[in-house]
C-alpha cells in the first residue's frame, strides 16, 4: 500500500467503523417495544405493515376542504400511539390540533418514512424469484415470514417494518441468497475510499 493510499485509509477507516457502529445501534433500537418515534412535535409508533397500509389508502391525503393541515393530521393520527379506528376519535384529534403549522411536516413525514424503510431489501430481493410487483411486496413479506417462522398474520402486520426487513435479511443470508450483511453508510464510504484510492494523481 503506497503512502497516498495509506493516508487515505487512515482517513476513511475510522469513519467506516463509526458508520458500522451507528448502523448496529440503529438496528438494535427497532427491537425495543418501548421505543417511541416523533414526527415534529407529535409522538408516533414505529411504522408497521398495518399502519403503512392505512396511510396508503386512496384518499387519505385528499383534504376535501382545501386545508393542507387535514392530510397531515390524518397521517399523524394513524401513526399516533393513541390511534383508534373510531372516526369520532380521529375527528377529535383533528379538532384538537387544528392550529398545526403544516409547512414543516412533509419533511418530518418523509424522514419518518425513510427511517422505516432504511433496511428494506431491493425489490429484486423481496423473494427468491425476484418477481414481486409494488402492489405485492406486503403479501410477499407476510408469506416469507409466516413460512419461515410460522408466525400468525396479525403478529406480522403489527411488527415494526424495520424489524421485519431485518428478519428478511437474516432469512436471505441463512438460505444463501445473500452472502454478506451490509451497512449502507459504511458501504458507501468503502466504495468512496476505493474510488479515491484508484484515482490517478
Amino acid at each position: 500500500m503506497d503512502d497516498r493510499v495509506a493516508k487515505l485509509w487512515a482517513e476513511y477507516e475510522p469513519r467506516i467503523q463509526a458508520a458500522k457502529a451507528a448502523d448496529n445501534r440503529d438496528r438494535h433500537r427497532f427491537f425495543s417495544n418501548l421505543l417511541e418515534e416523533t414526527i415534529g412535535d407529535f409522538p408516533a409508533v414505529i411504522l408497521t405493515l398495518e399502519r403503512y397500509l392505512l396511510v396508503s389508502l386512496d384518499g387519505i391525503f385528499d383534504d376535501g376542504e382545501d386545508d393542507p393541515r387535514i392530510p397531515v393530521l390524518r397521517f399523524l393520527w394513524i401513526v399516533s400511539p393513541e390511534f383508534d379506528p373510531d372516526p369520532e376519535k380521529a375527528m377529535e384529534f383533528i379538532r384538537k390540533n387544528r392550529k398545526l403549522d403544516p409547512i414543516p411536516y412533509p419533511l418530518h413525514i418523509q424522514k419518518y418514512m425513510d427511517d422505516a424503510f432504511a433496511y428494506a431489501p431491493p425489490q429484486k430481493a423481496a423473494n427468491s424469484s425476484g418477481q414481486v410487483t409494488p402492489r405485492e411486496w406486503v403479501s410477499s413479506i407476510v408469506d416469507t415470514i409466516a413460512s419461515e417462522y410460522g408466525w400468525a398474520e396479525r403478529d406480522i402486520l403489527t411488527l415494526p417494518l424495520p424489524r421485519l426487513f431485518l428478519y428478511l435479511r437474516r432469512i436471505r443470508v441463512r438460505l444463501g441468497l445473500d452472502s454478506v450483511d451490509f451497512s449502507s453508510e459504511a458501504d458507501r464510504l468503502q466504495a468512496e475510499f476505493m474510488r479515491r484510492a484508484n484515482e490517478r494523481n
